[in-house]
């Protein structure tokens, strides 16, 4: 599941989609957050609305240098482990991130 909120956030569950965002530098990375059921959801500031155009150029095999999207991979692991670490330490959100 994939959409941009009215706040200009693009959020996705879909990890390998967020890896290649960051290595492509597609979009600015805001942050990851876990819903009730422990699934990761990845936030990314979206003002242009690109988040369709940058999925369609993936899907057609979009390249991205090895290093980049290694070091993107690591990043995203490691933001949601925080992410659940943090959450287990807190509260996880009762609610599933907001899409609208």
């Amino acid at each position: 599941m994939r959409s941009t909120n009215s706040n200009g956030e693009f959020i996705t569950k879909w990890m390998q989609f967020a890896i290649y965002l960051h290595a492509a530098d597609g979009l600015p990375y805001s942050r990851t957050e876990i819903d009730s059921s422990g699934r990761s959801w990845f936030v990314f500031s979206d003002k242009d609305r690109l988040a369709r155009h940058l999925e369609l150029e993936f899907n057609a095999g979009a390249l991205v240098p090895a290093t980049a999207l290694f070091a993107s991979q690591t990043f995203i692991r490691r933001e949601m482990s925080d992410a659940k670490t943090q959450g287990d330490q807190t509260n996880v959100s009762s609610q599933p991130v907001s899409r609208s």
